[in-house]
This record gives structure tokens, C-alpha cells and sequence, in this order.
């Protein structure tokens, strides 16, 4: 596949990945907190590694 695809489907993933733990820390902001800021954090990381 091209590099455009894959870092756009990349993308994509993240972005759903980010929307389904904020969703989830609406529903229960006590027991996936610590969660939550794991896959944030994991998600930036490879946001940032995508856009260099």
C-alpha cells in the first residue's frame, strides 16, 4: 500500500482510539482514569511519530 494510505488509516485508528477513551471517561471518569491517560499518552506519541 502506499505511504499515504497507511499513515492516513493510521490516523484514522487513532483518532478512534482517542474518541472511544474519552467516551469511556465520560461513563466512568473514576476507575479508567489512570487508563485513560496511558492510552492518550501512548496515542501522542505515535501521533507525533507519524507527523515527522
Amino acid at each position: 500500500m502506499p505511504a499515504n494510505v497507511v499513515k492516513t488509516f493510521a490516523c484514522a485508528a487513532i483518532a478512534v482510539v482517542l474518541a472511544i477513551a474519552v467516551s469511556w471517561t465520560f461513563i466512568d471518569s473514576t476507575s479508567l482514569v489512570r487508563w485513560n491517560g496511558t492510552s492518550t499518552h501512548v496515542a501522542t506519541v505515535v501521533a507525533s511519530a507519524l507527523v515527522r
